[in-house]
């Protein structure tokens, strides 16, 4: 996958412009095919976590949250996700204590720390796959736009800051729909930090559940400022990143971005490693990166794990508890 171009944050390109046509084509394609395929459904309530908008919004930590507070509702949840940049086809049941983020994908090693997780290409015999386990409930990673199975409630993540982009669908902009049909589609919306001006104009016209959270890093209490850090990293907004660095204190010498879901090669941490040396730094990096490194290479490399944080996680729960309640009462 390419790095996020920057025009996707801007109004008015030259790019928007002559890309135009082509985002046009991908919407009716788009839609043609949601629209002509019969979702298959599961006796197990499917829970899908998606966003509009092309990587970056905080899909996986959303899902990982809201498996937490099924656990804490004494229910079992599992995982399932395409296992973007992974070969694997599936469906695979992930174990993150031997599988790759080369065979399975970096967010599936992340979802497997928390429950039973699958990977799959094919959603439907994912699902189906999944559906014998005796869950309580499937947690679908992604899969907002992808119509094969029948969601019982769909979860729609929007970074409060980052928001739509410029508006624009793929590939003059981040969106892999219209704005308007993502949310018509949604059962809740998730909102990650601050929403900013266009997303709370958004959020003002929505008739659904609004859950707000931010997502926190977990850095030591105690940071050298004399230590130099080389920053890199390999997600869909990098800035993200830094930025939280070194608004805690970590003394930056360095950042150097590779494109979302990279999958780094000897000669890649080689590369960093004697940058880092010539700048008498150390390397650090994010838990979705860290996944993708050898059991070599993260013996040079640090990583700062995140974790969502519900503004008011009662509310989240009782929303969660009242339609599984429903999807169970149907099944019966």
């Amino acid at each position: 996958m390419l790095k996020t171009p920057n025009f996707w944050f801007k109004k008015d390109s030259f790019l928007i412009t002559i890309l135009y046509p082509a985002s046009k084509l991908y919407t009716f394609f788009s839609k043609l095919r949601y629209n002509s395929i019969k979702p298959v459904a599961i006796k197990t309530p499917l829970i899908c976590v998606g966003n509009a908008t092309v990587g970056g919004a905080g899909k996986t930590p959303t899902a990982i949250a809201i498996g937490k507070i099924l656990q804490d509702l004494k229910l079992k949840p599992g995982f399932l996700t395409r296992g973007y940049g992974g070969e694997t086809k599936g469906p695979f049941r992930v174990n993150a204590l031997y599988h790759t983020a080369k065979q399975m994908g970096d967010e599936a090693l992340i979802l497997a720390k928390y429950g039973p997780t699958y990977v799959a290409k094919n959603k439907v015999k994912g699902g189906q796959k999944m559906d014998g386990m005796h869950l309580d409930a499937l947690i679908m990673d992604d899969g907002y736009q992808n119509p094969s199975l029948e969601k019982d409630i769909s979860f729609l993540v929007i970074d409060g800051q980052i928001g739509f982009g410029n508006d624009r669908v793929f590939p003059a902009g981040p969106l892999r729909e219209p704005v308007e049909d993502a949310v018509q589609r949604a059962s809740a919306v998730v909102v990650i930090g601050s929403a900013s001006e266009s997303v709370s104009k958004i959020l003002n016209t929505l008739s659904v559940p609004v859950f707000y959270s931010t997502v926190k890093s977990f850095f030591p209490k105690d940071i050298d400022k004399e230590t130099k850090f080389v920053a890199f990293s390999g997600i869909a907004f990098p800035s993200k990143f830094f930025n939280s660095l070194q608004d805690n204190g970590y003394n930056l010498t360095k950042k150097i971005s590779f494109a979302d879901h990279h999958l780094y090669t000897e000669k890649d941490i080689s590369d960093l490693r004697e940058k880092a040396r010539s700048l008498g730094a150390k390397l650090i990096t994010t838990e979705k990166d860290y996944v993708r490194l050898t059991k070599m290479q993260k013996k040079y490399v640090s990583y700062v794990p995140i974790e969502l944080h519900w503004e008011n996680e009662k509310k989240v729960a009782t929303f969660l508890n009242d339609k599984i309640k429903t999807c169970r009462e149907k099944i019966s």
